[in-house]
């Protein structure tokens, strides 16, 4: 077999730093996490070979293997799933993610840490942040406030479903008494060969896959149908395998073949000198559709806590049930009957009626020393022995005999309780007083000819408002542009808009969800857990176990108004005691769920089946807008009485003296180092210069630009009277832009000041270039994009600032460093040595011999 393996796209690169740390990352020298490799290898004979060196071979447990079907991949870092981090409870956390793709634009959900204070280290591009385009980078920053196991993923698109997902574990400072005696992390996820980006346009646009012909979605028993032991569907999906830390088998039965492919398994290898012992197991699922049954051969199941909120007490089973997005952790203490010199299956599959065997998962549990395969057997689940399976969406799995009898127990959501510690108990109060009590029904708008129908709440679909910056940095304006009509809908004629609810601090708000849709649903809530106080499930025929009706304890008519069939006509029987972030929401059922608005900020609500949420299931909940401090494009301002804000303006020769210049870019960062605004600026004098060699910018470029009157207008929001500018040699850069102080700033730090240093061989100050600032003190070399970009400038300046702001002694030893530096040629220069520009070509008329004035930005 001959051809290309596998391609690896290194969509993103992802680097953290903590602080207060118990371990110190130094995420631009040491890290691992930031290398960068790009591998291509072909198949020969069963053999890896590298695209370009038929002598270079690779093992498979190299290279990103998947389930073996060549497709191209997101990962971070090189790494499907991207790799784990770990952290400890109440640090700060500072994860810069770098979009490296060509063409799409991200952002990064740290799924169920709740932001606590720092909505804007949420991850939803248009809603917290604006999205990260490519070639740019964002860095959230955040406290570990919780402990527990955690994951991270796109917040884009398809881009999970692609592998842009990784584990994300807080630990607790202090070892516990009962500490376990090792742990694995386990990410599972659905696989789908064919879900691209065009696919995932054409189901948004027009509602449906268009699947490759070799897996045609009219065929019988193909890849993508899907209904579970009750009669539910999933969604539409085009699900090949189940991965388990990115690996897997892909079965091809197509002309009639069983086989699947040679690709290895994962393998969690129990050291011999540690076998009877304790291990735990975190538990993720972040798939895009598929909720996952987890179990391990011939082992029980200790299950200990849920989205990172310990139980009451552990359960013990055999199965257990994660929905997508969910997370369980589990321990494996008991080796009763256990035989620790082989080999155990791990499986994992679905809740298919069909048994699909394209579905089934394995990975290695190893105990022995060699690597050889397992020979185990699921345990047998009888009538008088049945297995018990935990987080069962339904009462009964499967089929009964006729006396109701099951090989399993189901053990619902209803079956578990939080622990103590970890309830607010004045949420399961029937008398609490609710000050936002709202119903969310699940709903498909039909598509007619002019729209693809869609996945909603209250026959609404969420639809971002027209803005140039996040919703976070003006949540009222977001309101106000695309509002929801309030008027009476049907599955007939839905509306897209920007769904949202407005709550008070400290305001309790209970929401009544109900599912009367076809599909299961795991929802998730972004900001904060919510307590459980009532589920009620379908109604299911004992004898073949599927629905046969929703609870009868909810009635809902076809505008998606929802009432419960009590004498009061209202829902007031808690039955539940369970803390979570994220629940799956069967077909037929309903649940209320209840949290405080303790945490300012926009948070979401929504389907976390990936499609259901690129249609519309999400609605926002804008959460003390009064509390929420200024923000600039996805970023927050600085805590103190001042933010600090670098600019670089860049000017090109309009005659040939050193006044003849106008502006012809600007670019404006944050004290974050991110930028919130750049733009070129239209000239409004005749160019002179020769840009295209050292800058790349075409004298249509400009000509195409903005004039500056409009980027003034667009500029000057971000400044303000405690404004603090940096800048290298900023003076003129204030006056390009019109900037008046006590108006537009209080203060300017001129950081060619700064780094002036007395040079006692030549008697006098040296003042050195923020190029070569730059490269001797940051490392960073700006002009490698042959000449010098605003932006480039404008983060050099920021880096410089935070670098030595607080450190007189370092200021220091920077100068030092500087006068000892030799700086290197200016782009100018490195193109033509006549060429000095504007600036030089006054003071040194020999040097500049040329009949034109060139651009340069040194």
């Amino acid at each position: 077999m001959y051809g290309l393996f596998f391609m690896l796209l290194n969509a993103l690169q992802l680097c953290q730093q903590y602080v207060q740390t118990l371990e110190i990352y130094r995420p631009y020298e040491d890290n691992n996490l930031c290398q960068n490799l790009f591998r291509v290898v072909a198949t020969d004979e069963g053999m890896l070979h590298h695209y370009a060196d038929v002598n270079r071979t690779f093992p498979m447990s190299d290279i990103i293997t998947a389930d073996g079907y060549p497709k191209l991949v997101y990962v971070f870092n090189n790494s499907l799933p991207g790799p784990v981090l770990h952290v400890y409870q109440n640090q700060t956390v500072r994860v810069r993610i770098y979009n490296n793709m060509m063409t799409e634009s991200l952002s990064v959900h740290f799924h169920g840490i709740r932001q606590v204070n720092t909505p804007e280290s949420d991850g939803i591009g248009q809603l917290t942040q604006i999205s990260i385009l490519p070639g740019a980078d964002f860095l959230h920053e955040f406290v570990a406030t919780d402990e527990g196991t955690f994951w991270y993923h796109s917040h884009m698109h398809l881009q999970t479903a692609m592998g842009l997902m990784g584990g994300f574990v807080v630990h607790p400072r202090v070892k516990p008494s009962a500490a376990d005696d090792g742990e694995f992390v386990l990410l599972l996820n659905d696989w789908q060969h064919f879900y691209t980006s065009e696919q995932q346009y054409l189901l948004i646009e027009s509602g449906q896959f268009y699947p490759n012909d070799l897996e045609s979605l009219t065929k019988s028993e193909t890849i993508d149908f899907f209904q579970s032991v009750d009669g539910s569907r999933a969604a539409e999906a085009l699900v090949t395998s189940i991965l388990i830390n990115g690996r897997g088998q892909y079965i091809d039965t197509r002309n009639g073949t069983s086989g699947s492919s040679t690709t290895p398994f994962e393998r969690l290898k129990v050291p011999s000198t540690q076998v009877n012992k304790s291990y735990r197991f975190r538990l993720i699922n972040g798939g895009s559709v598929f909720s996952l049954k987890f179990s391990i051969d011939k082992h029980l199941l200790k299950v200990i806590s849920s989205d990172g909120v310990p139980f009451a007490q552990p359960m013990i089973v055999d199965q257990l049930i994660i929905g997508v997005g969910e997370r369980y952790d589990l321990l494996i203490d008991n080796f009763t009957g256990i035989d620790t010199s082989v080999n155990y299956w791990i499986r994992v599959n679905t809740m298919g009626r069909n048994n699909n065997s394209r579905w089934h998962s394995y990975a290695i549990l190893q105990y022995a020393e060699t690597e050889t395969k397992p020979t185990t057997v699921p345990r047998t689940c009888s009538l008088s022995q049945p297995c018990q399976i935990l987080n069962c969406p339904f009462i009964q799995y499967g089929p009964g005999d006729s006396d109701g009898r099951n090989t399993f127990i189901c053990l619902t959501p209803l079956n578990i309780s939080t622990h103590a510690d970890h309830l607010d108990e004045e949420l399961f109060s029937e008398n609490i007083r609710i000050n936002i009590n709202h119903t969310l029904s699940l709903t498909m708008v039909k598509g007619n000819d002019n729209r693809a129908g869609f996945e909603s709440f209250n026959y609404i679909g969420m639809k971002y408002p027209p803005l140039k910056e996040s919703v976070l940095s003006n949540p009222r304006r977001a309101r106000e542009l695309l509002p929801c009509s309030g008027r009476s809908l049907a599955e007939d004629d839905g509306e897209k808009c920007y769904h949202a609810l407005v709550a008070q601090y400290n305001d309790v708000i209970e929401l009544l969800v109900v599912n009367h849709d076809d599909d299961q649903h795991p929802l998730h809530l972004h900001g904060s857990y919510f307590h459980i106080v009532e589920q009620g499930l379908s109604v299911l025929n004992k004898t073949t176990g599927e629905i046969m009706s929703n609870n009868p304890k909810i009635v809902c008519d076809e505008h998606a108004v929802c009432t419960c069939q009590s004498e009061d006509r209202t829902c007031g029987t808690n039955n539940m005691r369970l803390v979570k972030d994220t629940i799956q929401l069967p077909k037929g059922g309903y649940m209320r769920i209840r949290f405080r608005a303790q945490n300012p900020g926009v948070w979401l609500f929504h389907c976390h089946t990936e499609p259901h949420l690129d249609r519309g299931m999400a609605i926002v909940f804008h959460i003390a807008e009064d509390r929420l401090s200024p923000v600039h494009s996805g970023t927050m301002a600085t805590s103190n009485n001042h933010h600090v804000l670098a600019i670089d303006v860049e000017c090109v020769a309009t005659g040939y003296t050193h006044e003849d210049r106008a502006p012809c870019s600007v670019a404006i960062v944050n004290d974050r180092c991110e930028i919130i605004y750049s733009s070129l600026i239209r000239p409004t004098e005749k160019v002179v210069s020769d840009l295209y060699p050292f800058t790349g910018l075409k004298i249509k470029d400009l000509e195409q630009a903005p004039p500056l009157d409009e980027v003034l207008q667009k500029i000057y929001p971000f400044f303000g009277p405690t404004t603090i500018i940096v800048g290298q040699s900023p003076k003129n850069d204030i006056k390009w832009l019109h900037l008046q102080k006590g108006t537009h700033y209080s203060d300017v730090i001129d950081l060619s000041d700064w780094f002036k240093a007395y040079n006692p061989r030549f008697g006098n100050f040296n003042f050195s270039s923020l190029a070569h600032e730059a490269l001797t003190l940051l490392h960073v070399n700006l002009n490698a994009s042959n000449g010098h970009l605003a932006t480039q400038d404008a983060k050099a300046s920021m880096q410089l600032y935070l670098k030595y702001k607080d450190d007189e002694k370092a200021k220091e030893a920077a100068r030092q460093l500087l006068i000892r530096t030799r700086p290197g040629v200016s782009p100018s220069k490195a193109c033509n040595y006549k060429y000095e520009g504007v600036c030089l070509a006054g003071y040194f008329p020999k040097m500049c011999t040329c009949d034109r004035p060139s651009y340069s930005s040194d």
